[in-house]
């Protein structure tokens, strides 16, 4: 703090720890909060992100406040950081959400929750039951319809719902990990044998190391493994995109690893180790997964960026399903495996082009399954502004949010006009922005926007991730 104060104020002030805390809770903590409320009040639209985690036996739920603001764009707010002293039960985190509105007054403008597709947030795939946040915070909003008349004098609503928003980047990650578990590897599935492996020679004596550094000197590797680190990458089915990085080391260390469980080393699972590496299916699966797992991993990167908005991720979302279904219809899978499986009989060829087609039906089922609660947003895509405008398109979408015919229509559709010639004058740029950057060029540079903008800003509260 005190750096601070020196750099933008007083090249000469020092202060304590205590004071400096004191400084930052007092004011910038009480200017930041007025700034906070007052976007807050601007907007009409919020969505409500949350996603508990534990700090020693803390459970802590961080909640955000997600709206567009038509002159700083998407924006990411922390409203409260709660202890929930209860439990991260469904039950205790609606009492928590529900005080943290109530605090903001801003009960009466959510519109969405943004959180993962656990079944405490969202119930069951379909989203249903009683008893978890969506539905009970639900009701609560059901509830504010009818009774409060700062809802009903809204400028519009989307129907009588709550959006949803579930996590795409999750679906996307757990279709891979779920769907490689049918893949033959002899006796056990992938997910085990990565987990498996790892701690073969993370938990084991040095002596497996050693062996692992001897052969590899052997070999005449030019790069020579540390005695303190095994040749294998952590890996858990739960972690955050650690298939890629776990079947890279494999596939980098396979001749190694097969020699070194050739000379039949003691120790739990040796056994099963040793038929993975002898099933001659193993080595050209990895390769193909390792290819897959990249595009998914880019995928997600990209879905858990800064601004993305959610029909942006939509978008992506499909783009890669609709890949997966042209890579089941032509059996992809990357040269070296082709040219290694050409060398097969014709039955085992084709009992390998079996397993790779039953593999991307599961990737694009679990997708497909996952994601139903987007097939309702689709028709908002047109404002990612990434062509021109459809009237009949905004036309639809505006029906199915506004309320009351609150948004003007001959309005709207002058505002179309313009909006297409704006947009027909972009350069190369303009692709390269996103959709929050480019709502606010446009805002920017066009007047008079009022009613496409009321329609707009609905869509863009809308987040592609939940950023907590």
């Amino acid at each position: 703090m005190s750096n601070i104060i020196q750099q933008i104020a007083d090249s000469n002030y020092s202060s304590s720890a205590s004071k400096s805390a004191a400084i930052c809770k007092g004011l910038f903590g009480t200017k930041a909060e007025q700034e906070l409320r007052s976007d807050l009040e601007k907007v009409n639209h919020i969505a409500i992100a949350f996603d508990s985690s534990s700090i020693h036996n803390i459970k802590v739920l961080p909640l955000l406040a997600i709206f567009f603001h038509r002159r700083k764009g998407l924006q990411h707010r922390l409203l409260a950081l709660v202890d929930l002293k209860q439990g991260g039960t469904a039950d205790c985190t609606v009492w928590a959400i529900k005080k943290v509105l109530e605090i903001y007054r801003i009960s009466h403008k959510i519109s969405a929750i943004v959180a993962d597709n656990c079944p405490t947030n969202f119930g069951s795939v379909d989203r249903q039951g009683p008893n978890n946040i969506f539905q009970q915070l639900t009701e609560e909003y059901n509830f504010i319809k009818k009774f409060n008349s700062n809802f009903n004098n809204s400028i519009f609503r989307y129907g009588d719902k709550l959006i949803g928003v579930g996590c795409l980047a999750h679906i996307v990650n757990n279709a891979l990990k779920n769907s490689v578990e049918k893949l033959n590897f002899g006796e056990k599935n992938l997910n085990i044998f990565l987990g498996q492996i790892h701690q073969f020679f993370m938990h084991s004596s040095s002596n497996r190391i050693n062996n692992i550094f001897q052969i590899r000197a052997q070999l005449g590797c030019e790069q020579a493994y540390s005695n303190n680190k095994p040749p294998t990458k952590s890996y858990s089915k739960t972690r955050w995109l650690s298939t890629g990085p776990a079947i890279d080391a494999i596939i980098n260390q396979w001749h190694l690893l097969d020699i070194y469980f050739q000379m039949e080393p003691e120790g739990k699972h040796v056994d099963s180790f040793k038929k993975f590496f002898e099933n001659r299916n193993s080595f050209p699966l990895l390769i193909t997964l390792r290819s897959l797992a990249t595009e998914v991993e880019e995928v997600v990167c990209i879905m858990e960026g800064k601004d993305v908005d959610l029909m942006s991720a939509i978008k992506i979302f499909d783009e890669l399903q609709q890949k997966v279904f042209q890579y089941r219809e032509n059996i992809t899978m990357p040269g070296i495996v082709a040219d290694m499986i050409e060398q097969w009989e014709e039955n085992d060829r084709l009992d390998f082009h079996l397993q790779l087609r039953e593999l991307y039906d599961d990737i694009q089922m679990y997708m497909v399954k996952w994601s139903t609660w987007t097939n309702s947003l689709k028709l908002h895509q047109w404002a990612t502004l990434d062509n021109q405008l459809r009237e009949e398109d905004v036309l639809n979408s505006t029906e199915v949010i506004r309320e009351n015919s609150q948004i003007n229509i001959a309005q709207l559709q002058e505002n179309i006009e313009a909006v297409n010639l704006f947009i027909s004058t972009r350069p190369a740029s303009w692709a390269t922005l996103s959709t929050s950057e480019r709502w606010l060029n446009l805002l920017n540079s066009v007047s008079g926007l009022i009613a496409l903008e009321k329609a707009a800003s609905f869509i863009l509260t809308l987040p592609g991730n939940k950023l907590c």
